[in-house]
């Protein structure tokens, strides 16, 4: 009777195993179609906007700039080479390389790196 018992929670426990997995995996390749990276030089920054947003255009061709304006959150990665600054710190027509995905809210900034 116990080994019944014992072979029922196991594959209980590895049905919600597989489930968990299922949606893990899930949600790791919608969040991983997300995200976009470019390089491009700052056009505009709104520290006064509730969250901050950063504007940065690149260039696909001469007559074909590409623009993203994204929001700066708390756990958005800024950087100037080795060194983690601010976004205070950045300058319009500074090139950056720019990782954001898209939210509810439109364009959310994952990290910003100025050379």
């Amino acid at each position: 009777m116990r080994h019944g018992f014992r072979d029922k929670s196991l594959s209980g426990l590895l049905r919600i195993g597989l489930l968990v997995a299922g949606i893990v995996w899930s949600l790791s390749e919608v969040f991983a179609d997300d995200v976009r990276t470019m390089q491009g030089k700052i056009v505009a920054i709104n520290l006064a906007a509730t969250p901050p947003v950063i504007v940065v255009e690149s260039k696909v061709s001469q007559d074909d700039p590409f623009v993203v304006g994204a929001s700066i959150g708390p756990a958005t990665d800024i950087s100037r080479g080795t060194r983690k600054v601010r976004l205070e710190d950045l300058k319009v027509g500074e090139t950056v390389i720019i990782s954001f995905g898209r939210t509810e809210q439109g364009h959310a900034a994952r990290a910003i790196h100025a050379k």
